[in-house]
């Protein structure tokens, strides 16, 4: 329900891009409002530096949907501790889809914390 509610909330333009996680100078132009990683790179070579680069594009009212295959559990797993880190609220959203995979893992992220250590 609050997932809902906040994509409800969600209005504005829209641009899409290719980034390189933790090299600045290709989001200069943020924070934004609203954060789409869809189909993150498979093996998520660096974990940290993907939450980072998340938390850079941020703001404190922010929202990040990131999307990926569960393919490397202990990947995964480094990557959702480091955005417990940097953010206040992780939900794991059940993908909807009618070719239902449970391999594929749709996370949302809310509140940049501006304190966190980057």
């Amino acid at each position: 329900a609050e997932a809902t509610q906040i994509m409800k909330q969600s209005a504005g333009n829209v641009a899409a891009r290719v980034l390189r996680w933790g090299m600045k100078e290709d989001y200069q132009d943020g924070p934004f409002d609203v954060v789409i990683a869809g189909d993150v790179v498979t093996s998520m070579y660096d974990p940290q530096a993907l939450a980072e680069t998340l938390y850079d594009l941020c703001h404190e009212e922010s929202v990040v949907y990131v999307s990926f295959k569960r393919r490397l559990s202990e990947v995964h797993t480094k990557f959702e501790v480091a955005l417990q880190d940097l953010f206040e609220t992780i939900v794991f959203v059940d993908p909807i889809t009618r070719h239902r995979n449970l391999d594929n893992i749709s996370i949302m992220v809310l509140g940049n914390k501006r304190d966190a250590p980057n």
